[in-house]
């Protein structure tokens, strides 16, 4: 075994969950070392029962040679763990609990007195079922497993376990809102780690990614586009503990120190690394954000653009008839065809000529004389053609109409903001974010400056107490001199007037945007779709009466009649007429062919619109600003926000531990620290806004 050096020494809780959710699910062997957060700790002992299918780890510190047991959670490939799961949910004490107690008592019998017990998931179960029964025993736990139903008195307090809730682990949320708390013992506590995404389910749960590389973050967004980073998502790092005593701060603040140089060697240690760090880390997660919303900006042309052809495309489609194509544009293929209608029409009005030609010569003089019935088509024809050139006149309309639309009401739809941006979701963003990057550099400015006020206030510590020293053993009077403090800058942060109602903003202009798209389909669109059918109907009748007249001129002339049939003895009357008739049908048969496709068409329009507007409503969410690409800047914002408020926890414990000394630097470092924690907040916000809610 490694030999072990002892120091006074407690394990943290950021050490105990890194164990319990990260090296608890590791295959290490004895005699192994872990680093954790930069402590050392050596494996005395692994545990797998397949029986009860328990697996656990005991860890020794390297420092201080205390014992930690971490439990292992869950393992869904395993039967005896699944079947423990469901015997926790009754009031019966499952196998592997009962196996985890004795594992507790094997190591201190063996390795020796056990000071920690840890453990994830059913892991947590495992160990807070041994931390009730060993109230010395400091238990501490990430996403547990609930304890069967009697297990736990609900009238103790049990201040030795420790249990932290990640802010999207599936496990305790379903817990906690099926009022089942109550069976995990001890404190809750929730903390910042985790990706609000379902494919990041067994992560959040866990607290890590569980590769062996030790990683602890995911990338976001694609190589090589505007936003691409990491978010850590790592447990341990989002357990906010005191500078001074490492106590975590959930519970209030934590024991009173006292002011001396050490402790402001400590307090300005941790501000130069830790604080700044995490910062820093703020500091990338807004960079990325504020990425993204360059990168849209600088597409605005190109979302335009993409929302203009969509619409096209959809309405077009909607249709279903080729004839649409170029509706939005130009019309240019429906114009044609009705360029093509009337030639056909033309065409069938000279074959209705010559059909009459031959109604009005010898021998059909003497069938209209005998029936009195004029059976010419003229009159028909003209009936026909204005209406076509009335819907040549309409599509003329709609063509302009759609065309407008599409190129300058589509754009009008991305105006609006507080400072009316000619692309408002993103010129909010983008005014925003400018002015969160300031107030960021300034939150780094003051921190630095903070850090060195309190690394001058603890050389001033020295300098006098060695100066005191110095005057006393030579019986002479000490002069103090003057602090050599810097004196303290005011940062003030600017405020935003943009994004006031939050992301709010986005649909509220997604539903202005839409509306106007509503009121130009109601008030300019339908009505001359509308229009457009009529006229279809009316051509269509029309085109009906006149292939009636043209087929009436057949049986009129032909019908059975007795002069009729003496003609046809004697000429061949009757095929000229069967011939005639049917060379002027051949195009009015087309005719109504296209007419009847265009009137399907217009119907097709007018029936699906209102869908095809729904349809296009998240085209115009997407267009206004990427969905993809504001999820992202939600996480990072969320990230960012997660550590901010760690800080200000961070800060209130400062702030305390500096509040109740007299002494007038401290008294001044106090105020700085409340200043600190104040423009964090004011951070926290302005981040706040740009998150979904």
């Amino acid at each position: 075994m490694v030999t072990v050096n002892k120091k006074i020494q407690t394990v943290s809780d950021p050490d105990l969950v890194e164990l319990a959710g990260y090296n608890a699910y590791m295959n290490y062997v004895e005699d192994q070392v872990v680093e954790v957060n930069g402590n050392k700790y050596v494996v005395v002992d692994t545990h797998a029962d397949e029986v009860t299918g328990l697996d656990a780890i005991a860890f020794q510190s390297y420092e201080t040679e205390e014992i930690i047991i971490a439990y292992t959670g869950t393992n869904p490939s395993t039967k005896q763990d699944l079947l423990t799961d469901a015997q926790l949910l009754s009031d019966m004490t499952p196998a592997q609990v009962e196996a985890a107690r004795q594992y507790f008592h094997d190591i201190n019998q063996e390795v020796g007195p056990v000071s920690y017990v840890c453990g994830n998931s059913l892991g947590g179960g495992n160990a807070n079922a041994v931390g009730i029964e060993n109230p010395d025993v400091k238990t501490v736990t990430l996403n547990p497993a609930l304890l069967p139903e009697g297990l736990v008195d609900y009238n103790k307090k049990y201040p030795n376990i420790t249990n932290y809730f990640s802010q999207y682990d599936g496990l305790t949320k379903t817990e906690t809102a099926l009022r089942l708390g109550h069976r995990i013992p001890g404190y809750q506590y929730t903390i910042n780690s985790g990706i609000p995404e379902f494919a990041k389910f067994s992560t959040n749960h866990t607290g890590y990614i569980g590769e062996e590389n030790g990683k602890q973050y995911y990338y976001i967004g694609q190589p090589g586009q505007p936003g691409y980073g990491k978010i850590y998502i790592d447990a341990d790092a989002h357990i906010v503990t005191s500078i001074w005593t490492g106590q975590p701060l959930y519970g209030g603040s934590s024991e009173r120190i006292k002011i001396n140089k050490e402790n402001m060697d400590t307090l300005a240690g941790s501000l130069k690394s830790h604080v700044l760090e995490r910062v820093a880390l703020v500091e990338s997660y807004l960079q990325n954000s504020n990425e993204i919303v360059q990168d849209e900006a600088s597409r605005y042309y190109e979302r335009v653009r993409n929302l203009q052809e969509t619409f096209r495309t959809m309405m077009e489609e909607a249709a279903g008839s080729p004839l649409f194509a170029g509706i939005t544009t130009s019309g240019y293929i429906i114009k044609s065809a009705i360029d093509g209608m009337i030639a056909t029409l033309n065409v069938a009005e000279t074959k209705a000529q010559a059909l009459n030609y031959i109604l009005n010569s010898p021998p059909a003089e003497i069938v209209e004389f005998i029936f009195q019935k004029d059976i010419a088509t003229d009159t028909l024809f003209n009936e026909a053609r204005n209406f076509l050139l009335m819907m040549r006149s309409n599509v003329d309309d709609l063509t302009q109409v759609t065309l407008n639309f599409v190129s300058n009401q589509i754009p009008a739809l991305f105006e609006g903001g507080t400072d009316y941006f000619a692309d408002a979701v993103v010129g909010e963003l983008r005014s925003h974010f400018a002015i969160i990057g300031k107030n960021n550099t300034l939150i780094g400015k003051h921190l630095a400056d903070y850090q060195k006020q309190v690394k001058h206030v603890a050389i001033d510590f020295e300098n006098r107490d060695s100066m005191l020293a110095h005057a006393i053993q030579n019986k002479a009077t000490a002069s103090l001199g003057g602090p050599t403090v810097e004196s303290t800058k005011i940062y003030t942060m600017e405020d935003s007037p943009y994004l006031k109602m939050g992301m709010k903003f986005l649909e509220v202009q997604l539903d202005f945007a839409f509306g106007k798209t509503t009121h130009f389909a109601h008030a300019s669109l339908m009505p001359l779709l509308a229009g457009l059918e009529t006229i279809t109907f009316l051509l269509e009748n029309t085109l009906e009466s006149i292939s009636a007249s043209v087929k009436g001129a057949l049986a009129v002339a032909l019908d059975g009649n007795l002069p009729g049939k003496v003609v046809g003895f004697f000429t061949d009357f009757d095929d000229k007429i069967r011939a005639s008739v049917n060379a002027a049908l051949e195009p009015l048969d087309e005719l109504a062919n296209t007419v009847e496709g265009l009137r399907r068409g217009v119907g097709n329009l007018l029936v699906y619109f209102p869908q095809l507007l729904q349809n296009f409503k998240p085209y115009i969410y997407s267009a206004l600003f990427s969905q993809t690409s504001y999820y992202n800047i939600h996480l990072y914002n969320l990230a960012a926000m997660g550590i901010l408020e760690e800080m200000d926890r961070l800060f209130k414990d400062i702030v305390f531990q500096l509040s109740d000394e007299k002494a007038i630097a401290i008294e001044a470092l106090c105020e700085v620290s409340e200043a600190v924690k104040l423009n964090m907040g004011i951070l926290h916000e302005q981040v706040d806004r740009g998150t979904i809610t």
